[in-house]
């Protein structure tokens, strides 16, 4: 399954049942564009993984944002 430790941008997350992944602009892979977004409460706990467009990748690496 999907479920476990993710390394995105160099940092690891934890992918749980409770995680959402929208595969818009393409499927997940290695190296793949991603955006993580996780809690303030728990950083490294993903809520949210969505693909992202190589053009939104500026510098190849994954944007990650804490809410």
């Amino acid at each position: 399954g999907v479920q476990g430790p993710w390394v995105i941008g160099g940092r690891t997350y934890t992918v749980d049942a409770k995680t959402l992944l929208v595969l818009k602009k393409g499927n997940l892979a290695l190296n793949a564009c991603v955006e993580v977004e996780s809690s303030a409460s728990n950083p490294t706990l993903a809520t949210k993984i969505a693909t992202k467009s190589a053009d939104d990748c500026s510098t190849g690496q994954a944007a990650a944002r804490a809410r």
